[in-house]
């Protein structure tokens, strides 16, 4: 998922500027999302995923309205085109980073002889975007049994993370787990995964078989890793409860 958000602010225009030009300094903000599962191609961005596996943003369009809502420095009908003309300029990067885990890019607009032809005002505007992906909580404190690299003897260990993620290939069993834990897709969704009588779980996802998808797909199974034995006449139950919270 790649999480998109953009500030900027407008400069002050004083009163001996025309008066169909003058405005408030103001503030504005706005966020928008795309998977990162394949490339992402709309009217005014594209977001797929770039060198070093940093989000890869293309803000530059010749089209006239869409994508990611780059109304700058204006949004309805006014002196200047609809919009404004942010969507239409070619933006530069300065600066990449890693936040525990998510590769973040962060790119800059300024004026220039295009924007000033239209709006003759200096400006900055810095547009961020975060690629991150699917996350389970609740399993801190459990005692692992992660079967990467060697599935037939999965190290042993203890779980030391709030929030945990897929940055690659991921098998892991997760004994004495709690009877609730938190599947946030990715996507902007949380599904609440509420058990009875599963004591464990298991977190995978398929990519040593299925590599070109496994960015696409992950699994959170409830689990009874113990040998349950039920006698003749006899019965074991447990229960499984997905929800969006």
């Amino acid at each position: 998922m790649a999480t998109v958000s953009m500030s900027w602010s407008l400069p002050t225009i004083n009163n001996s500027s025309p008066s169909h030009l003058r405005r408030p300094n103001r503030l504005h903000s706005v966020m928008t999302s795309a998977s990162l599962k394949k490339e992402i191609s709309g009217v005014g961005v594209r977001v797929t995923e770039g060198q070093g596996n940093l989000p890869k943003v293309v803000l530059s369009s010749p089209h006239g309205s869409g994508g990611a809502p780059h109304c700058f420095p204006q949004f309805g009908p006014g002196p200047i085109q609809q919009h404004g003309f942010a969507r239409n300029m070619n933006w530069s990067v300065v600066d990449s980073d890693d936040v525990e885990g998510n590769p973040v890019v962060t790119l800059e607009l300024k004026d220039g002889p295009y924007s000033r032809s239209m709006w003759d005002f200096s400006f900055q505007a810095i547009y961020k975007a975060a690629v991150t992906g699917a996350s389970v909580r609740g399993l801190r404190g459990c005692k692992t049994l992660n079967k990467d690299p060697d599935p037939k003897n999965p190290l042993v260990g203890k779980e030391e993370r709030d929030v945990v993620t897929f940055p690659g290939f991921v098998d892991c069993v997760y004994l004495e787990a709690p009877d609730e834990l938190l599947l946030d897709n990715g996507l902007g969704d949380k599904i609440s995964i509420k058990n009875s009588n599963w004591t464990d779980a298991v977190l995978w996802n398929p990519y040593l078989q299925m590599e070109a998808c496994y960015k696409d797909f992950v699994c959170v199974e409830n689990a009874k890793i113990e040998k349950v034995q039920v006698d003749p006449e006899q019965s074991w139950t447990a229960t499984q409860l997905l929800s969006l919270v």
